[in-house]
């Protein structure tokens, strides 16, 4: 949201930037480009994002946008009589939370 009132304030729409009604902004928004806009929202994600590439228990081998990885959700395999063998993260692809072994991950990049 800083990004979007500091441009508006760039371009006089408005004299004080911390004060803005939706309706404002909204105005403001449907007088820019579409890439402008999408400018706009791709630096107010919040949340990092990931890709992994990830050999599944088919050896199949996908590709997945993943965000936060939350370590503090590890699980464990009392097969393997191991307490942490993986991680849980948000799939945007499968729009939910998913869990990712270690030892099946090939390689994790920052977007």
């Amino acid at each position: 949201m800083k990004e979007v009132l500091e441009a508006m304030s760039r371009t006089a729409t408005i004299s004080a930037p911390s004060r803005v009604s939706k309706e404002q902004v909204v105005d403001w928004l449907s007088d820019q480009t579409a890439n402008d806009v999408a400018e706009i929202i791709k630096g107010l994600e919040l949340e990092p994002r990931y890709y992994v590439v990830y050999k599944n228990s088919d050896g199949k081998i996908k590709t997945y946008q993943i965000g936060k990885i939350d370590l503090f959700s590890s699980f464990g395999n009392k097969e393997d009589d191991r307490s942490n063998v993986g991680f849980k993260a948000y799939c945007y692809g499968r729009k939910e939370v998913r869990s990712f072994r270690h030892d099946r991950i090939i390689s994790l990049t920052k977007k």
